[in-house]
């Protein structure tokens, strides 16, 4: 039996989606199984449409059905190709956000594509998600009863870090450097708190969106914290060292259905601030994270001057955040989860 994993192109490499597709391929193969992925580039065609058909067609012919595992975004950007492979495939339909309901689509995009997303889910013979919130709107909207399942993302074996000051000095944001960002909020919150003793470095990929990165250096500039603020270039090989060297990290995402990076930080036992625009609420507890509404400037002020007043209030996000690896699943289950879906299939 092959795994045939169907993902779209995307350069965000910040991207909670990028890094759950990634892990589960990653782990499918771990586990011995043949895995063939294909990273459709184009939005409007599939140059690999007619060899994946006739491997289905050839595995069919043997008594046996291949797993097809299709990204929602490809669902919808394909419905033809999967209305043909569906009957000869066990068909698992990954959505992470359906396009229906992905703010960064017009109110007319969405509008045309919940029709679309409607009748192309009923072709997949299983329908996953990696998160509640999103289990939510498909159970709401789409009304897929026992098609639905949710498998949660894991962690893998990271470093840890074992020591902590007082008060967080080494603010950490690893995000890229777009509209999705809420980068401003942060900055004008700290700039009301210049009497304390900090420092925040903003990692993203400085080679895309450089026009809104002008704009953010700019502001940084305005509200004079220009020799506290700093802009880099993120390599996601430097990853645990860039967590386990700060105090503290603030994720400005707006949306994300994951926010894998999230996990990445706490896994690394770095205490979080994050938005509540996202799936983290559903699974990650007030004692773990701290949460801010997006755009809310002072909310997010008043959380900073806690932790930089407080060194009670910081010890204790660091201790449950040092505990965070001891309560979280690791991507081991998550396949487990997976290979449950295709014994029932």
């Amino acid at each position: 039996m092959t795994i045939h994993f169907l993902t779209t192109q995307n350069n965000d490499l910040l991207s909670g989606i990028v890094h759950y597709n990634e892990k589960i391929a990653e782990y499918f193969i771990l586990k011995g199984y043949n895995t063939k992925t294909y990273n459709i580039t184009d939005s409007l065609t599939f140059p690999e449409e007619d060899q994946l058909l006739q491997l289905l067609v050839e595995a069919k012919k043997n008594l046996l059905k291949d797993i097809v595992i299709a990204e929602g975004e490809v669902m919808t950007s394909f419905p033809e190709t999967i209305k043909k492979l569906a009957p000869l495939c066990k068909l698992i339909a990954l959505v992470h956000i359906p396009q229906a309901f992905n703010p960064h689509n017009s109110v007319y995009t969405r509008e045309i594509i919940s029709k679309l997303e409607t009748e192309i889910l009923t072709y997949a013979h299983k329908v996953v998600t990696g998160n509640h919130y999103t289990a939510d709107l498909l159970l709401n909207f789409f009304q897929l009863g026992s098609k639905l399942k949710v498998i949660l993302p894991g962690i893998g074996p990271t470093p840890r870090k074992t020591q902590y000051p007082e008060s967080p000095t080494k603010i950490i944001c690893i995000a890229n450097f777009s509209l999705s960002s809420d980068y401003t909020t942060i900055f004008r919150s700290l700039a009301a708190l210049k009497q304390y003793n900090w420092n925040l470095d903003c990692y993203g990929d400085t080679s895309i969106t450089t026009e809104h990165i002008s704009e953010l250096k700019s502001l940084v500039k305005r509200i004079g914290l220009i020799n506290r603020i700093h802009f880099y270039n993120y390599n996601k090989s430097e990853l645990s060292d860039l967590l386990i060297n700060s105090d503290l990290m603030v994720n400005p995402i707006s949306f994300d259905s994951i926010g894998m990076i999230v996990m990445e930080a706490l896994s690394h036992g770095i205490p979080v601030i994050t938005t509540t625009g996202t799936g983290h609420p559903q699974f990650l507890k007030s004692s773990t994270c701290q949460f801010f509404a997006p755009g809310n400037v002072y909310s997010l002020q008043c959380l900073f001057e806690n932790l930089f007043e407080e060194p009670s209030f910081y010890k204790k996000l660091c201790h449950h955040s040092s505990q965070f690896h001891l309560q979280t699943l690791r991507w081991e289950h998550t396949i487990n989860e997976f290979e449950t879906i295709f014994e029932e299939l």
